[in-house]
């Protein structure tokens, strides 16, 4: 509906306003590298070194902007067999843990019937919660397994509560489309976690 599509709007902007830095940052150093360059005489493997840099920050922006071009684009409902750990482990490049330690432990668990893109809608924002909760270098923990025939994501920070926002609406709503189960555990100070079973 379009209120639905109304906040989800909103939390792909909030998202693209808090990983705005992962674009910034790399073009502060291609910028004062560049700059830096013609100061003096440089010889051969100074350039090629310089090149692989800049190349490397380059392909870092390039990622964070295809990553989020595929969360913005209206995607098919179409559903088919997903690997949670595919879909946690195509949204991380969003997020490098630059702010904070990231904790992963994926283990193996069934295939679900969901939307890939979709599922990394939503995971996507509960990062995002968690990392608006947290002070800089707490620690974020994502956890995968089997539970019975059912597959598990656990998503939990050390922050100070849930945090307000659209993010939360729109991965919870997202979550339940795919035929998730979501189970929410907080106190003020002590982080959040979120346990979503398919």
């Amino acid at each position: 509906n379009n209120y639905f599509k109304l906040l989800r709007w909103a939390s792909l902007g909030t998202l693209i306003a808090g990983v705005a830095h992962e674009i910034r940052n790399p073009l502060t150093v291609i910028r004062g590298e560049t700059q830096r360059l013609a100061n003096e005489v440089r010889d051969l493997p100074y350039l090629e070194g310089h090149r692989a840099l800049l190349l490397k920050h380059i392909d870092r922006i390039s990622t964070v902007i295809e990553k989020f071009h595929i969360l913005a684009e209206e995607k098919e409902e179409e559903s088919a067999a997903v690997n949670l750990n595919d879909a946690i482990n195509a949204v991380l490049p969003l997020f490098p843990s630059a702010h904070f330690v990231l904790k992963k432990d994926l283990q193996e668990t069934p295939p679900i019937k969901a939307n890939f893109y979709a599922l990394q809608e939503a995971f996507a924002n509960f990062i995002q919660n968690a990392i608006a909760a947290m002070p800089e270098g707490a620690e974020l923990t994502i956890h995968t397994y089997a539970e019975g025939n059912r597959a598990v994501v656990e998503f939990s920070d050390h922050g100070k509560g849930m945090a307000d926002g659209p993010w939360l609406l729109v991965a919870f709503q997202i979550i339940r489309e795919q035929g998730g189960d979501i189970c929410v555990t907080s106190a003020a100070g002590k982080g959040t976690s979120f346990k979503i079973q398919f």
